[in-house]
């Protein structure tokens, strides 16, 4: 969670904006089921919205979680659609 004040900050301003969201997970070396729920949640506000949030860089330990999670799928498409912007 040392980052969360961080993520909650950008997103905010995401939120207000309507826009689409990148978050490269690059430096990513533990995320925990609150730090997914705020991923997740965030998607869903921001679609919403009309905007969108995407992951990239996705460490293989964090897709492991997103796969146990059953979030594969969700967070796959993104990976593919922030790869290719």
């Amino acid at each position: 969670m040392a980052t969360a004040p961080s993520l909650e900050a950008a997103l905010g301003m995401a939120f207000a904006e309507r826009c689409t969201v990148i978050v490269d997970m690059a430096r990513v070396t533990f995320m925990a089921s609150s730090g997914i729920g705020k991923l997740v949640r965030a998607r869903k506000r921001l679609r919403a919205a009309d905007g969108d949030l995407f992951v990239r860089n996705v460490p293989p330990n964090v897709r492991q979680v997103f796969t146990i999670c059953g979030l594969d799928e969700l967070f796959g498409e993104q990976r593919k659609a922030a790869a290719a912007g």
